[in-house]
């Protein structure tokens, strides 16, 4: 008995950011395993107008990892990226009850909780894009403070001590299931907290690549849990490249956040040779069967929410 199509999923594909075979295996998935839902693949980079008419003929689920550039759905449920700042996110996490840090942002309207801060904070800029390693300072808490009054858009945030190797987890999930995780540690110790100002403000603080890290897989139940509510935090980004980080002496975990704009496609970036490589040749799909999860939470969505 041959099975209508009812529904449309609409993939929409971000050409030199992610690899079309990923689209077309993912694609391929959701027909092998759900022949009431027809799969389209339209282009980021353009309008795709013969695409978008055709998905429009059916309630029709859209998905884009990145934030919609140049393509715009005729109809349907969109969940795509979105340009959230440090600042919003962390917002929706305390309103959804998760552990964050405490932090002051310089657009808060409101003096600095000095006490919430504690005595060692992370200093960065609070536009969007600034949350790179690069850019973040360990400060005493009351340098950070005179520093912010006299810089423009400043984020202050308490530090979390992950030990004198920094470390963090970064756990990919698609409607909050776990499709990749692992836990870059930094090869190089990070300044002793008694140290002067300017040590501390010169220090590693979080493990990267061009400072000199490793990295493993992970799959720490409580870890994918906290990445897990993120995702309900902020459910209207489908694709979470969600930063985690655990105090070393409370074992106490922390959401940073979730990279929203969705520049996160791991498994085929510019970088993706090189997260296989520390991972020491790991094929990227296999940990939680990338492809096949988000094939089938693409068909959940896609029967619920299609419109």
């Amino acid at each position: 008995m041959t099975i209508s199509p009812e529904r449309n999923l609409l993939l929409v594909h971000q050409p030199r950011a992610q690899a079309m075979e990923d689209f077309v295996e993912i694609a391929d998935n959701v027909r092998r395993t759900a022949p009431d839902i027809e799969v389209f693949i339209a282009s980021n980079d353009s309008g795709s107008s013969v695409t978008r008419r055709n998905a429009a003929k059916r309630p029709t689920l859209v998905f884009s990892p990145l934030y919609l550039r140049y393509f715009a759905p005729r109809r349907g449920k969109v969940y795509a990226g979105q340009l959230l700042t440090k600042f919003q996110q962390m917002e929706r996490f305390i309103a959804a009850g998760l552990p964050v840090p405490p932090y002051w942002h310089s657009g808060m309207g409101r003096e600095p909780d000095t006490a919430a801060l504690g005595d060692y904070v992370l200093l960065k800029g609070a536009e969007l894009g600034a949350s790179q390693g690069e850019e973040i300072m360990l400060m005493r808490t009351r340098s950070a403070l005179d520093s912010a009054a006299t810089r423009g858009d400043v984020f202050i945030q308490r530090f979390v001590d992950t030990g004198r190797y920094p470390s963090y987890y970064r756990v990919f999930t698609i409607f909050g299931r776990p499709v990749l995780a692992y836990k870059n540690t930094s090869t190089v110790a990070r300044a002793a907290l008694d140290a002067s100002d300017d040590e501390l403000g010169r220090s590693v603080v979080q493990a990267r690549r061009s400072s000199g890290q490793t990295k493993a897989l992970s799959e720490e139940s409580d870890v994918l849990a906290l990445a897990n509510a993120a995702w309900k935090a902020i459910p209207e980004v489908p694709f979470h490249g969600c930063d985690i980080v655990r105090d070393e002496a409370t074992g106490a975990l922390y959401v940073l956040e979730i990279n929203p704009g969705g520049n996160t496609w791991v498994f085929s970036r510019e970088n993706t040779p090189q997260v296989v490589a520390e991972l020491g040749g790991f094929d990227l799909k296999q940990q939680f069967n990338a492809f096949e999860t988000i094939a089938d939470a693409l068909v959940e969505r896609t029967r619920l929410e299609a419109e």
